[in-house]
């Protein structure tokens, strides 16, 4: 048994204007009734509010055929919404590429990155404020005998201050040779020489084993001062050291030992030749009495 469909009819048109599918009027229309245009591609419904006003409800293919109309000016106007679409997306597209090329670029700058390599050397270099012992002077570079055997006074450098002892030790080795001849005196002699001798190679032998430090560890904050810092695996020679700081003589005199300072060291040289000195000018005259 067939039966009968019956279709609801809306206020309808295919008619498409300038581009834009033609809508019912106002007039046309009661509260909430539809109006339908059904031409393909700008399919629109629309209905009638309670402002007595139409108002249309388009598919995405309708806006995208849309033109932006009179609100832009020149070449705008013919310009549709999936054209918009279309070149935003190439100007995001492009705008992306730039950034990642960007950041591969920045990413692969060695100038402004720090490797682990690079923070591993910095952490192993020394402070700019580093101290050092005896055995961190591994030459005597520069150095020379010198030609004044006055005391050694705080602003000597190491050279100078050791190059006045062996002046001060050769001028007594000399006054010695020179000034007495029988044996009591050339026995005097080859026992101040003997102990002088034996002093220089102590000093010489705490000043030529210098050992690599580096356990002194600095901060990663900035480069320039990294750079600027001294590494942790460097010898020193005798003309670095500029100033013989808070030095003075031993009061007593006593061979030189592993332990001490260079300060020490040199203060109990300096003590054991002066001590030499005052029996050798002791000895001349007892001899010279006789």
């Amino acid at each position: 048994m067939s039966k009968n469909i019956e279709h609801i009819q809306h206020v309808k048109s295919a008619t498409v204007e300038n581009g834009n599918p033609k809508l019912p009027s106002a007039s046309q229309l009661l509260e909430g009734e539809l109006g339908v245009n059904y031409a393909n591609g700008y399919e629109v419904i629309a209905l009638k509010n309670s402002d007595n006003k139409v108002v249309k409800f388009s598919s995405d293919d309708y806006y995208s055929k849309q033109k932006l109309g009179s609100g832009f000016t020149g070449e705008n106007s013919a310009v549709t919404v999936t054209d918009v679409i279309a070149e935003n997306e190439e100007i995001t597209s492009a705008a992306l590429n730039d950034l990642n090329d960007a950041i591969t670029e920045h990413t692969e700058d060695t100038g402004v990155h720090v490797t682990q390599s690079e923070k591993s050397t910095w952490n192993n270099k020394a402070d700019v404020n580093h101290g050092h012992v005896s055995n961190a002077v591994s030459a005597m570079t520069g150095y020379i005998v010198g030609t004044s055997s006055g005391s050694i006074v705080t602003s000597d450098t190491l050279n100078v201050a050791i190059g006045k002892l062996e002046k001060r030790a050769n001028d007594v080795s000399t006054t010695i040779g020179s000034g007495f001849t029988n044996e009591s005196i050339t026995k005097v002699t080859e026992d101040n020489e003997y102990a002088i001798a034996s002093s220089i190679n102590d000093l010489n032998t705490a000043i030529s084993t210098h050992s690599v430090n580096a356990t002194a560890h600095v901060s990663a904050t900035d480069r320039t001062n990294w750079n600027g810092k001294a590494s942790a695996t460097h010898g020193h020679s005798s003309n670095s050291i500029s100033a013989m700081t808070n030095y003075s003589v031993a009061q007593t005199s006593a061979y030189i030992n592993i332990s001490d300072t260079l300060n020490v060291a040199i203060g109990k040289l300096e003590k054991r030749i002066n001590d030499l000195t005052a029996q050798l000018a002791d000895l001349e005259q007892r001899v010279n009495n006789m």
